[in-house]
C-alpha cells in the first residue's frame, strides 16, 4: 500500500500501558526492518493488539524512542524472566526518515476534502449567490459572491453536499457530509472569493466555508483502546460502498460529544442471530478512529478478517463491553 507523505507521530496511552502484555506464539526473535514496513505492521509480528506496540517498548529503559525506527534496523526479541525484551541494533547511519506509523495512504485527500456538518448548522452558513460570469457551474479563475462576509486573505472551500449521515437504530440526522469542489482565496472587499483550485464544478448556493490550516501541519494520533463506554455502527463511506476492506475509510455513529477521539482503536462485530434466538458478534476487523467530528467520526480500516458492512458494530478492545464476542 503506499505510503503517507508526511511523518505521522505516535503519542502513547498510558492507558494501554498499564494492561498484561502477550507476545503472539509465532512471533520473529530477529526482524530486519525494510523499506514500506509501518509500525503497525512490525508490531502485528510482535502482537495480537498491534496498538500496545509502545508497552513492549516501555519496558526496555534502553530503547528511548520507539517511533524512531528505520530501514535495515534489527529488532531482536528475547526473554528475561518471563518478560519481553526487545532491542534495536543499528549498523551505520539510518535513513533520513524512519518508517511510518499506519499505511494512511488515503487519510490526507479525504481529511482535505471532506468535512461533517450539523444540521443545525448546515442553512445558516455562507452560501454561494453569484459570479463574476453568467452561468450554472464555475471553475478555477471565476470570482464567486458570497451571501455572507468573507476574510479578506482567508482561504475558503467550496463545497457539495454528497450525503446524509443518519444512525441506522433510530434514523436521526448526525450530519451531512460535504465534499470539497473547489477553494480560493478571500478577495479585499469581503465578499468576492477568487477559485484557485477546482476538483469539481462550484453551483450557486453552494456552502462556503474556511479551510482549516491544520491540514497542512503533521497528524498526531494519541493511539490506544477505545474506552469501554464507546460502541458504534458503520452508517456509511465516504466511497458509498457497502463492504470496506483494510486502507478503507467509514462513517461511525459517534463523534466527540461520546467521546470519540482520533487515534482510538475499535473492533468491527457483525451481529448474527442463532436459531435459539440467542445474538453472538462475529469479530470482522480493526478500525483506528481518524477524524471527529461532534456526532460522526471518520475512521479506516487497519486490518479486516471478512469485509466490514453498514450497520456492523464497533467495539472497544476490551472484555468490559458485556458483549459474546465469537471469531468465524
Amino acid at each position: 500500500m503506499p505510503q503517507l507523505l508526511l511523518m505521522l507521530l505516535l503519542l502513547f496511552s498510558p492507558i494501554a500501558c498499564s494492561q498484561a502484555l502477550f507476545l503472539r506464539s509465532d512471533f520473529p526473535h530477529t526482524y530486519t526492518v525494510k523499506q514500506g514496513d509501518t509500525l503497525w505492521d512490525i508490531a502485528g509480528l510482535y502482537l495480537d493488539d498491534p496498538w500496545r506496540w509502545p508497552q513492549l517498548w516501555q519496558i526496555n529503559p534502553a530503547i528511548a524512542n520507539p517511533h524512531l525506527i528505520y530501514p535495515g534496523d534489527r529488532l531482536t526479541m528475547t526473554l528475561v524472566n518471563g518478560q519481553p525484551r526487545l532491542r534495536v541494533s543499528r549498523a551505520g547511519v539510518s535513513p533520513s526518515q524512519p518508517i511510518k506509523l499506519l499505511p494512511f495512504s488515503r487519510l490526507r485527500p479525504f481529511l482535505q476534502r471532506v468535512t461533517v456538518v450539523d444540521p443545525p448548522l448546515l442553512e445558516p452558513g455562507s452560501r454561494v449567490v453569484g459570479a463574476s460570469r453568467d452561468g450554472l457551474r464555475y471553475v478555477e479563475g471565476d470570482t464567486l459572491y458570497s451571501s455572507e462576509p468573507l476574510v479578506a486573505g482567508q482561504s475558503y472551500g467550496v463545497y457539495r453536499q454528497r450525503q446524509s449521515l443518519r444512525d441506522p437504530e433510530s434514523g436521526q440526522m448526525l450530519g451531512t457530509e460535504l465534499v470539497l469542489a473547489a477553494s480560493g482565496v478571500a478577495q479585499a472587499d469581503g465578499q468576492g472569493l477568487m477559485l484557485t483550485h477546482s476538483r469539481l464544478e462550484a453551483a450557486s448556493q453552494a456552502p462556503l466555508y474556511a479551510l482549516a490550516p491544520q491540514l497542512e501541519a503533521p497528524l498526531f494520533f494519541h493511539l490506544g483502546a477505545a474506552p469501554a463506554t464507546l460502541e458504534a455502527q458503520i452508517i456509511a463511506s465516504p466511497q458509498q460502498m457497502r463492504e470496506m476492506g483494510p486502507g478503507e475509510l467509514l462513517y461511525l455513529n459517534k463523534g466527540t460529544q461520546d467521546g470519540a477521539r482520533p487515534g482510538q482503536v475499535l473492533f468491527a462485530y457483525h451481529r448474527r442471530p442463532l436459531p435459539d434466538q440467542r445474538t453472538v458478534m462475529v469479530y470482522r476487523g480493526r478500525v483506528v478512529l481518524a477524524e471527529c467530528f461532534q456526532r460522526v467520526c471518520l475512521a479506516v480500516v487497519t486490518s479486516a478478517r471478512h469485509p466490514l458492512r453498514l450497520t456492523d458494530w464497533l467495539l472497544p478492545p476490551s472484555p468490559e463491553s458485556g458483549y459474546a464476542q465469537y471469531s468465524d
